[in-house]
């Protein structure tokens, strides 16, 4: 998040549970929700930092909250927390939100890929964590099913949750492992119970991946900017056609659909419009 007054800002970037200092911890990935939450605490313990210890704030500071992949439902997350409860406005002065490439929409998410579960997956990390997300930050999922219910027998024996916990790996080299391990497709990676969606399992899983839902439940009053690729393998389309359904019509939110592009190179211009300016802050 970016503080700013008329002369100068101040940049505010969060180190996600399980990453960095917090390695030790398991990572809550696509848990938008509790991240969203650790950002505004992060933001608030900054603030007081920053006026104990910092510059002179401006007592008219505004905050830009910008963020991309799983950083832009973050940003997402925060803006809806905003707007949820008043009394963190009188913190953080939220003047625009930023957002792109995000899972907005967990349901969407999966519902997507469940449509053709032997498709091989460009990033298949993502699902991956995700389920082990939902089981290590939900304490009443937890308590009913662990990774033999969830993963198939493959997946738990090709040593992968080892080279997750050792948070020594990026997630390229996590996904060539995944590949080489014959685990690259929604249905070598998740259980053949937690693919049926008469099963129990499938129903607690969604109703946990409910609770993610960034874009019902709440109408932005602070200006967003909503920017995706429709061509987007790594983080569907659907995610931004489910917050184009929520939120149309209401004169807050900007959509920017882009006809084509990788998830990765659409990042960089994402960032590169917000630099020069092209996505006006104002």
């Amino acid at each position: 998040m970016l503080i700013s007054s008329n002369k100068s800002a101040i940049y505010i970037g969060a180190d996600y549970q399980g990453l960095g200092l917090s390695k030790d911890l398991d990572a809550p990935y696509l848990n938008t929700v509790l991240l969203a939450s650790q950002n505004i605490e992060c933001f608030k313990a900054a603030m007081t930092i920053i006026k104990d210890f910092g510059p002179d704030m401006a007592d008219d500071y505004h905050t830009y909250n910008v963020g991309y992949s799983l950083g832009g439902a973050v940003a997402m997350g925060i803006a809806r927390e905003v707007e949820l409860d008043p009394e963190l406005n009188e913190i953080i002065h939220l003047k625009k939100t930023l957002c792109g490439g995000g899972p907005y929409d967990q349901v969407a998410y999966f519902n997507h890929h469940l449509e053709d579960i032997g498709m091989q997956l460009d990033f298949p990390i993502a699902f991956l964590c995700a389920i082990k997300s939902i089981i290590s930050s939900n304490p009443s999922f937890r308590e009913k099913y662990d990774y033999s219910d969830c993963y198939t027998e493959k997946l738990i024996n090709s040593g992968i949750f080892e080279v997750l916990d050792s948070k020594n790996y990026g997630t390229g080299t996590i996904n060539d492992f995944l590949e080489k391990a014959g685990c690259s497709t929604l249905k070598e990676i998740v259980s053949a119970e937690l693919l049926d969606r008469d099963s129990r399992i499938f129903k607690d899983l969604f109703k946990e991946l409910q609770k993610l839902d960034l874009v019902t439940g709440w109408t932005p009053r602070n200006p967003i900017l909503i920017r995706h690729s429709k061509t987007d393998t790594y983080v569907t389309y659907a995610c931004m056609e489910s917050a184009m359904n929520s939120f149309s019509g209401n004169p807050n939110v900007t959509f920017d659909p882009i006809k084509s592009g990788k998830h990765s190179e659409d990042g960089v211009k994402f960032y590169m419009n917000i630099f020069f300016n092209l996505y006006p802050l104002d």
